[in-house]
Order: C-alpha cells, then structure tokens, then sequence
C-alpha cells in the first residue's frame, strides 16, 4: 500500500471570527469610500462635527508635507523603517 506523502503545513478551517473580520472590514471601507465621494452631500452639522475632529491632524500632515522632495523621500525611508521594525518585533 502506497502512501500520500502529507504536506509541511496544514489549514485550518474559516472560522466565524476570520468571518466577521472580513465583513466588519468590507463594510467599514464601504462606509470610507462612501464618505469620500457623497460628502458634500451630508448635512452642514455633520461637516462641521467632522471637521471639528479630522482638521487638527490633517493640519499636522499638511505642516509636515511641504511638497519639497526630499521631505517625499524622507517620509518612504522613515515609513520602509517602521515596517520593517514591525516585522522584526512580531516575527522574532
């Protein structure tokens, strides 16, 4: 009798949490995306309340974006860095 050499891994099955994730998620970006193209049309409160809460850090990027290149290219190297340390911290 010959028999089926098993493979180094195996795979579990979905789970409802792994579920849920996906639709939370996918839900969530639909929210995003809606909010990014309809805006305009919400109510004026809303804006407002919005605003009140997203100007202060977009603020934050805006004085910290100056367009000059070298400020592009420092923000990659400092992005690829935290990554990278990321990585290097969950897979150790």
């Amino acid at each position: 009798m010959k028999q089926t050499a098993r493979l180094p891994f195996s795979v579990a099955p979905t789970g409802t949490a792994s579920l849920l994730y996906g639709v939370g998620s996918g839900v969530l970006t639909a929210l995003f995306v809606a909010f990014g193209l309809y805006r305009q049309r919400l109510p004026q409160t809303w804006r407002a309340a919005g605003a009140r809460v997203a100007m202060p850090p977009l603020d934050a990027l805006r004085a910290a974006h100056s367009g000059i290149i070298g400020d592009y290219v420092m923000w990659l190297t400092v992005g690829a860095a935290v990554i990278g340390g990321v990585w290097a911290f969950t897979l150790t």
